[in-house]
């Protein structure tokens, strides 16, 4: 029995020592053009967008140019023939250029998001998405986003027709939005494409719309000409407290004054914006989902973008759940504009 025991205490020591050796996820890459390579212990892999850094590893770029952002919320961006050796900060990294090498000072960062970005991916997602199953060609028009928990005052529909026999079509839809009285407030005639990610993002809401704190709303998209069922419908949203909406107005101002000023580009605004709203400490999911799509529609964004997506499909279950396949197997853009 000692022996045994003995056994049982040597591995758990064995396990809790390799645990304090693993590094920590230390940085997020937001953009990758031209080539670039990521230096782990295990060898040279291609650096891609969406991709978590380790500290220890380095970033090799090429020719070509690569942003990443600490978790600190720092931004570095890295030019032909730059490498970063990553530490748990940017003071604590290291950059070679031009044959030199040096540490990382102030003028190499810049701070984006406040407080910094948030932790590790969901662990669990391939497990859920392996027990969803795809969609089904029953000419449904699933209301994809908005849903749970929303920010942004003025929302972005998107919804997708899954008539997977009529594929490359355009259809007419009505989207019918009600308060949470179960009262209709809008009634919007729409055109999409059948196996399509489809948006709409109104100019104005009518003046029964309060995007306020605790304000709730359902929609959903019909085929023209028929009717809505009454009550709530199936797809519903609701805003966050008061402090929570100032906070995530401030960071999309930041964000979008850093892209019209080009201090960042496009797939790191999007990027960005995605990461912070999805962060476990907001919970935004919705507010992400058109920057997620804007990264579809790029072949540097679509892969991470895609993988997002699907786990925001299930995060958002109901109707948009078994969607969440199609969106982790994206290849191509599914976005109709």
């Amino acid at each position: 029995m000692k022996r045994i025991r003995d056994i049982v205490f040597a591995l758990l020591l064995l396990t809790l020592g390799s645990a304090a050796q693993e590094k920590a996820e230390v940085a997020l890459v937001t953009s990758v053009s031209g080539s670039a390579a990521l230096l782990r212990e295990e060898g040279e892999t291609p650096l891609t967008l969406g991709l978590r850094l380790v500290e220890g590893e380095t970033v090799r770029v090429g020719k070509g140019a690569v942003s990443l952002v600490f978790f600190s919320g720092e931004l570095v961006s890295l030019a032909d023939g730059e490498e970063l050796r990553l530490g748990a900060t940017p003071e604590h990294s290291t950059l070679q250029a031009d044959g030199n090498t040096r540490g990382l000072g102030a003028s190499d960062g810049l701070s984006v998001p406040s407080g910094g970005l948030g932790g590790s991916d969901n662990d669990v997602w391939q497990a859920q998405l392996a027990s969803v199953s795809g969609i089904r060609g029953d000419a449904l028009a699933v209301a994809v986003s908005p849903r749970l928990a929303v920010s942004e005052p003025l929302p972005q529909f998107v919804w997708f027709d899954s008539d997977s026999s009529a594929r490359d079509s355009e259809r007419n839809w009505t989207l019918v939005l009600r308060d949470e009285n179960g009262e209709t407030i809008l009634t919007q005639p729409l055109r999409g494409k059948v196996g399509m990610f489809n948006t709409w993002q109104p100019e104005r809401m009518p003046a029964t719309f309060r995007a306020v704190a605790g304000k709730q709303y359902s929609w959903g998209v019909f085929p023209a000409g028929s009717s809505a069922p009454p009550g709530a419908l199936e797809a519903n949203f609701v805003y966050i407290d008061t402090e929570g909406m100032e906070h995530a107005a401030t960071q999309r101002v930041r964000l979008q004054t850093l892209l019209h000023s080009s201090t960042i580009d496009q797939p790191t605004f999007h990027t960005l914006n995605a990461t912070v709203a999805m962060d476990e400490r907001e919970r935004l999911f919705a507010d992400a989902v058109p920057h997620l799509l804007a990264l579809a529609t790029t072949e540097q964004g679509r892969s991470w973008s895609g993988e997002q997506l699907s786990r925001i499909l299930l995060r958002f279950g109901g109707q948009a759940a078994p969607l969440a396949p199609l969106a982790a197997r994206i290849q191509t853009d599914l976005t109709a504009r």
